[in-house]
């Protein structure tokens, strides 16, 4: 599968890690694990523009777990992957904190991305894929209160994220 991606305005890691610790700080979220299911329907109340649609897996492409419609407004996300966020499998929760990512991300700026098929020809900090999948990774494994010292199973157990997750994150934080 090709991945496609959109260059987008540039941010750093840390600018990314900066914007996940603003939205823990509003939420008034201080533990490691973030509530992403529960922040859904947060969200269609505090932004009524914004809507989830959870629909059969028969509706998405193979491989294809959830996406974020611009225009309309609505992550679609397959329902395997909500149910699974729902029990707590960390590669679930991650697919919808990354679909979070691109709806605080880029919502205004998909009218102005142009598209690139190779995500090659965009440097990781212009990619739309690469900023959301940082920001997940931040958001739910959050830099500032994550003990650098735990192993990458114990920040997988406190996060509710996978092990790959963990280790992903653990490369940026030390």
């Amino acid at each position: 599968m090709i991945e496609t991606t959109f260059k987008v305005e540039p941010k750093s890691r840390n600018d990314l890690r900066k914007t996940a610790r603003i939205i823990r700080e509003k939420l008034k979220i201080k533990t490691l694990f973030f509530p992403i299911v529960e922040l859904l329907d947060s969200l269609t109340i505090l932004d009524p523009n914004f809507n989830y649609a959870v629909e059969e897996d028969c509706e998405f492409a193979p491989g294809e777990h959830a996406y974020w419609e611009p225009v309309e407004r609505t992550m679609h996300i397959r329902e395997s992957v909500y149910n699974g966020a729902y029990e707590g499998k960390g590669r679930d929760r991650m697919t919808i904190a990354h679909e979070f990512g691109h709806y605080i991300l880029h919502t205004d700026q998909y009218p102005k991305m142009c598209r690139s098929i190779s995500s090659s020809s965009i440097r990781a900090f212009e990619s739309s894929e690469w900023q959301a999948k940082a920001f997940a990774a931040e958001l739910l494994i959050p830099a500032d209160i994550i003990d650098s010292n735990c192993s990458p199973e114990e920040i997988a157990e406190q996060c509710g994220v996978s092990l790959e997750a963990a280790i992903f994150q653990l490369k940026h934080i030390k």
